[in-house]
């Protein structure tokens, strides 16, 4: 069946004007106007359209928008989402009067929220400092400096579109956990949650009382991430009793059931001393010494150490069946997997893997539901206070020499510790 022809009221030229450019003069200068969507010759006033009026004409009308008809007009096709911009608003809505209610407009997604409690501006490195002490750690040697004010390229509370709603920034990775934000039309510094990676608003107060409970840093976190936090911290020492009392159990029965045996005994013994270097280091490392590659290494020597007994094992099994033989090769096998998925968490750890993802909006399901999930599993599974370290986040600290600084402010502490019992001693002598 063949289309209708065109209405009779159309011409030829005006068919062609429809579909080219058409000239307008002001100040005698020629401005062209392409049409945005192709004319449709059945419509029976093809130019009845804000987008076939001349540009001068259309920014004119905009111009005299307030903010609200401007983001409708804007969700209306992708053509005026293009076009209103933060910069075309900027010069729309340019004045002293509008600028104060353009502070609360996200720069990423243009939500408006009057009271800004849903709104974020993101700190410089140099402005996150303890809201308590007022100081920061800003050079490489460690020493302190009090110095909170942004470098220029952040934009200040004060500016118009300097702010980002919580989703955008989220998404936009501007939210780092354990660092400081502004609230509350940037009048109130807050932490980022360590635990879900949101801000901590209006909590500060109720963590401090709880850290004075015993829960280390609580007011980074949450009410609720705090005592999940807190929950996982005893699970993980409950299976660190566990994994250690296997370990030791399986070393113990393969000494004395292959004690003539040196392709067990020497192994085992090497893997039982590295444990305790292990062990050691977790004890000693604190918040700001990175050392998951070298205690990453030292489980893979003791997984790697592993294996000549569990060959010797599993040669004895085969030419006689013995209970004792039987029992230290499931408990070694035990072991030999715990010390693997002690590496996969080390590894995660060495790369800064951000426990928060799975809690940020837009996850696809596979991620947000199994791999987010089980990368955060192994975290915990090896350290969950590797949410606590100081260095989490872009540009905390230069990876180089963050073991420097921290075994540096590790022996100040333990000679500061040192003094003040000699000197409590002293006194009690006395």
């Amino acid at each position: 069946m063949a289309p209708p022809p065109p209405p009779a009221s159309l011409d030829a030229s005006q068919m062609e004007a429809s579909s080219g450019e058409k000239p307008s003069e002001k100040h005698g200068e020629i401005i062209t106007t392409v049409p945005i969507f192709p004319p449709n010759p059945y419509r029976r006033n093809q130019y009845a359209s804000l987008l076939f009026l001349p540009m001068e004409l259309q920014f004119l009308i905009y111009s005299n928008l307030n903010y609200g008809d401007l983001q409708k007009l804007r969700a209306t096709n992708r053509y005026f989402r293009q076009l209103i911009s933060l910069d075309f608003i900027r010069i729309c809505l340019g004045s002293p009067t509008t600028d104060a209610e353009l502070r609360f407009v996200c720069r990423s997604c243009m939500r408006y929220d009057p009271v800004g409690r849903r709104l974020v501006w993101p700190l410089a490195h140099r402005g996150q400092a303890d809201p308590v002490t007022g100081r920061i750690v800003v050079r490489d040697d460690g020493s302190d400096e009090e110095d909170e004010a942004p470098p220029p390229n952040y934009p200040g509370p004060g500016l118009p579109f300097s702010a980002l709603c919580s989703d955008c920034a989220f998404r936009a990775g501007q939210l780092s956990p354990g660092e400081y934000v502004l609230m509350d039309g940037g009048e109130r510094k807050v932490r980022i949650c360590r635990w879900c990676g949101w801000p901590c608003h209006g909590h500060q107060d109720w963590g401090r009382d709880m850290e004075n409970n015993g829960l280390r840093n609580a007011w980074e976190l949450h009410p609720r991430c705090a005592l999940i936090y807190q929950m996982v911290i005893i699970g993980y020492y409950v299976l660190v009793c566990i994994r250690s009392g296997i370990a030791l159990v399986t070393y113990i029965l393969l000494w004395r059931t292959f004690a003539d045996q040196q392709l067990v005994v020497i192994p085992s013994v090497m893997g039982f001393l590295l444990m305790g270097v292990i062990l050691g280091i977790i004890y000693v490392r604190g918040r700001e010494v990175r050392t998951y590659h070298v205690v990453g290494s030292l489980e893979f020597s003791v997984l790697a150490l592993g294996i000549p007994p569990l060959y010797v094992v599993i040669k004895t099994i085969e030419k006689e069946y013995d209970a004792g033989v039987i029992a230290a090769e499931i408990l070694l096998i035990m072991h030999l997997i715990i010390r693997l998925i002690n590496v996969l968490g080390n590894f995660i750890l060495f790369l800064e893997y951000d426990v928060t993802k799975h809690h940020a909006p837009d996850v696809p399901p596979l991620r947000k539901h199994f791999l987010n999930p089980l990368i955060a599993g192994l975290v915990f599974w090896t350290s969950p206070s590797a949410l606590e370290n100081m260095w989490i986040g872009k540009g905390k600290h230069k990876k180089g020499k963050s073991f420097r600084r921290g075994m540096k402010r590790f022996w100040e502490h333990a000679k500061k510790s040192i003094v003040e019992y000699g000197n409590a001693h002293g006194n009690a002598v006395a």
